[in-house]
């Protein structure tokens, strides 16, 4: 809320409030929104460090309801900065998060960004390739008909 206010400051020091306070719940939360707070104001590499600290937090909690959101998101980062080789690890992760949980609404958004970088920066043989591949990983399966789509 307050950064459509123009409130970034006070968003995030609200944040940092929750991360370094007693609710020990919502410290994963509290660092994935400022790493989107950091992205969204376009300090990238903030961006990133605070991602890696929600991913840290939400893999040592086994909270993977939004640890396939932060890896899409963090592939997102790499794709705007034109860092394609380092962003695609990134995606295929929240791809196998977001499958193996069957949290389809993350695994469509994921696609939708996966399909913004291999558009940027594949021709379009290497993206059937890319499609192609990730359709023979086990993990990928419940994926199936998101990457079949993007093969359309």
């Amino acid at each position: 809320a307050y950064l459509e206010e123009g409130e970034a400051e006070k968003t995030k020091n609200h944040l940092e409030f929750v991360i370094n306070g007693s609710e020990a719940n919502l410290k994963g939360s509290a660092f994935h929104q400022l790493g989107n707070l950091y992205f969204r104001l376009d300090n990238l590499k903030s961006a990133k460090q605070h991602y890696q600290e929600a991913v840290n937090y939400y893999t040592n909690n086994e909270q993977y309801d939004e640890l396939g959101n932060v890896y899409n998101l963090w592939a997102s980062v790499y794709t705007q900065e034109k860092d394609f080789k380092t962003a695609l690890p990134y995606f295929e992760k929240s791809i196998e998060i977001n499958a193996k949980h069957l949290n389809f609404k993350e695994l469509g958004k994921t696609f939708h960004n996966l399909r913004v970088l291999v558009s940027e920066g594949m021709s379009f043989k290497n993206q059937k390739v890319y499609y192609e591949t990730l359709l023979e990983k086990e993990n990928f399966k419940a994926a199936e008909a998101f990457i079949a789509h993007n093969l359309g």
